[in-house]
C-alpha cells in the first residue's frame, strides 16, 4: 500500500508491522477473548451458511430464511458490541484530532472506526435481502436505530464508551451493505419473477 496524505499528514495505514500487532490485538480482544464474542462468531458463520442458502430457495422459505438472518445478525451485534464489552460507562465526544497525530494518524482509533464500519455492512444486507426494494428509508432508519441502539446500551449497561463516531461508522456500514446488496437483490428477484413465467 502506497502512503499518501490527508491533512498534510502521512497516511501509513496497515503498513508497518507494528501496525499489524495492533489489529490483531484488537480482533482477538473483542471478537475471541470472551465467551460472548465466541458465540457470536459460532452465530456469524451459522449465519453465514444461512446466507448461502437463500440463493437456493424460493418463495416463502427464501423470505422466512431472509427474516431470521436479520435477526440472527442483530443478536450478533448484540452479543459483539454490548454482551462482549467489559465493564466501563462514558461518552466520548467526537474530536477529529482524536485520529491525527503529529507525525501522521492515530492508526489505532482509523483501525476501530473502519472495524465499526465493516460490522455494519452484514446488517444493510440483511435489511435489503428481508425487506425488499420499496423499503430503502425504512431500512436507512432501522439502520440509525440499531446504531444508536448499541451506543445507549452500552451506556446504560455501562458496556463501553459511547461515541457519536460509532454511530457514523455503523450507519456508513449499514448504507454500504444496503448499497452492495441491491443489485444482487435486484438481480434474485428477476431471476424468481422469470422462474415464475
Amino acid at each position: 500500500m502506497k502512503e499518501f496524505t490527508i491533512f498534510d499528514r502521512p497516511f501509513r495505514f496497515l503498513m508497518e508491522e507494528s501496525q499489524w500487532i495492533k489489529l490483531q490485538n484488537y480482533l482477538e480482544q473483542y471478537l475471541f477473548e470472551n465467551v460472548w464474542s465466541q458465540y457470536a462468531m459460532l452465530l456469524l458463520l451459522i449465519l453465514f451458511l444461512g446466507f448461502l442458502l437463500t440463493f437456493v430457495l424460493r418463495g416463502t422459505p427464501k423470505k422466512v430464511m431472509n427474516h431470521l438472518l436479520l435477526m440472527g445478525y442483530l443478536v450478533v451485534l448484540a452479543l459483539l458490541f454490548v454482551a462482549g464489552r467489559g465493564t466501563a460507562r462514558g461518552i466520548r465526544v467526537f474530536n477529529v484530532n482524536d485520529y491525527l497525530t503529529d507525525t501522521g494518524f492515530h492508526e489505532t482509533r482509523v483501525l476501530i472506526a473502519v472495524i465499526n464500519c465493516l460490522m455494519f455492512v452484514p446488517l444493510g444486507i440483511a435489511l435489503r435481502k428481508a425487506s425488499g426494494r420499496a423499503h430503502a428509508i425504512t431500512n436507512s432508519l432501522l439502520i440509525f436505530l440499531v446504531a444508536a441502539g448499541i451506543e445507549i446500551a452500552q451506556y446504560l449497561l455501562a458496556r463501553g464508551f459511547s461515541a457519536l463516531e460509532d454511530v457514523l461508522m455503523y450507519v456508513l456500514g449499514g448504507f454500504a451493505g444496503l448499497i452492495i446488496a441491491a443489485p444482487f437483490c435486484l438481480l434474485s428477484e428477476y431471476m424468481e419473477e422469470k422462474g415464475k413465467m
